[in-house]
């Protein structure tokens, strides 16, 4: 029966509609990306495009959230505390909302050990530089030129490819969405326990991570204080 010519060729068919995929790469090293972005010196001192891709790249990394996510990211937060920022999305659901849920927010917490790496601080720059050319209500990130504007998923993504290309990653071979799969990866190298990992993603099933998105390095690295702890995906309450 495997050799029937006409089973061959429906096998040879289905092979060519569905070429074997190319292994993915190891996920970039996070700390790379950290450290370069620590060259560049307290968030209150820099320019708007490096605040902004600061900014941008914590939210990531700390939320293992996808791009589109924080695109919809809308602005006056929610809530403002000095530890906790809150935040609503413009469509009032994330990709992962079910039937029954109250609406999804974005919260935000600190990063005490490196000032450099926190969240809130990098928000409160990026808050004072764009708060006089900002229309209310706009999304959380502006474009970073004349006329301001909210800036689509697209040019966030465009912005984060940017930065990791000249931390010295080789962008070509990853997207903007790599950022969900290097944060959730070092996290788990570092320690944090995978039900956590899995609720600050928004994944209900274990598999999800390990077939798609753990993708460690050929050598583990060396353990680090974990950013992903410090933003959650937090429902109202009823």
């Amino acid at each position: 029966m495997g050799n029937h010519p006409t089973v061959c060729r429906l096998m040879r068919g289905v092979f060519n509609l569905q070429p074997p995929s190319k292994p993915k790469p190891p996920v970039w090293d996070v700390e790379l990306l950290l450290s370069f972005m620590d060259t560049w010196g307290p968030s209150d001192s820099l320019t708007l495009p490096q605040t902004t891709c600061r900014t941008l790249l914590l939210l990531l990394l700390t939320s293992a959230a996808r791009i589109g996510e924080i695109a919809d990211l809308q602005y006056p937060p929610s809530s403002r505390q000095p530890h906790r920022w809150e935040f609503t999305y413009g469509r009032g659901l994330t990709k992962t909302s079910r039937q029954g849920q109250h609406a999804p927010t974005f919260v935000v917490k600190p990063y005490p050990p490196n000032h450099l790496r926190c969240p809130i601080t990098a928000l409160t720059a990026y808050d004072i530089l764009t708060l006089p050319h900002r229309p209310v209500p706009s999304s959380l990130f502006l474009t970073s030129r004349k006329p301001y504007r909210s800036a689509s998923k697209d040019t966030l993504a465009r912005w984060v490819k940017t930065t990791i290309h000249a931390a010295g990653i080789d962008a070509t071979l990853y997207t903007a969405h790599s950022t969900r799969a290097a944060s959730t990866t070092a996290a788990h190298t570092r320690g944090l326990q995978l039900p956590d990992i899995l609720k600050t993603a928004q994944w209900t099933r274990a598999t999800t991570f390990y077939n798609h998105y753990y993708r460690p390095p050929p050598q583990r690295q060396c353990p680090q204080p974990c950013l992903i702890h410090n933003v959650k995906i937090a429902l109202c309450p009823r």
